[in-house]
């Protein structure tokens, strides 16, 4: 983190590869905030595994922490894109973008996470751009794979990257931020 950052409304964006913790951070940082009563709101898309590999995507509403699938792993099921590994799941596609729009006015938002449908095809949980926009939040952490981080950059001028991969302490990363927010959310 710089110190040059304005930590407040600024859109920190969480990027890395698959498999790197983009999820595991933003759930370390949602249970060590709700633990000090901070009020955290949004999306985060824990998977399910078998092995090492991941097999099903849920979408958890942070609030009621109810979780719904939102994408099976079924490499080349359409025909038309045969290198789509994921098929998602429309309804919770739509319930997870209901959940963002009435996610703010909020201390602590998470979206996990803007892809293809969002920057590519205007769909998905497309409405994330506008509640962004709002600054109804303090501080808003975003998933966004390295691949859209240059699109994500272009929507927002005032943001931060936080890169995750294999080698990082999650805890330790998440520890930082905790500080950050305990220190500025009650200013």
């Amino acid at each position: 983190m710089s110190d040059s950052v304005d930590y407040k409304r600024t859109v920190k964006f969480i990027t890395g590869e698959r498999g790197d913790g983009k999820t595991q951070f933003c759930m370390e940082l949602i249970r060590k905030l709700q633990k000090i009563c901070i009020k955290v709101t949004g999306v985060v898309s824990p998977g399910r595994y078998e092995g090492n590999s991941k097999i099903e995507i849920f979408a958890k509403d942070i609030i009621t922490g109810i979780k719904k699938q939102l994408a099976t792993f079924e490499p080349g099921w359409d025909p038309t894109f045969p290198k789509r590994e994921w098929r998602l799941r429309i309804g919770t596609l739509k319930w997870g973008d209901a959940i963002i729009q009435n996610s703010v006015p909020t201390e602590v938002l998470f979206i996990d996470e803007l892809g293809f449908l969002e920057f590519e095809k205007d769909r998905g949980w497309a409405s994330s751009f506008r509640i962004l926009m709002s600054g109804d939040y303090q501080f808003a952490f975003v998933v966004v794979r390295t691949k859209y981080i240059d699109a994500a950059l272009n929507r927002f001028g005032k943001s931060e990257i936080i890169n995750i991969d294999k080698g990082k302490s999650i805890p330790s990363l998440s520890e930082t931020y905790l500080e950050v927010i305990r220190t500025e959310v009650h200013k």
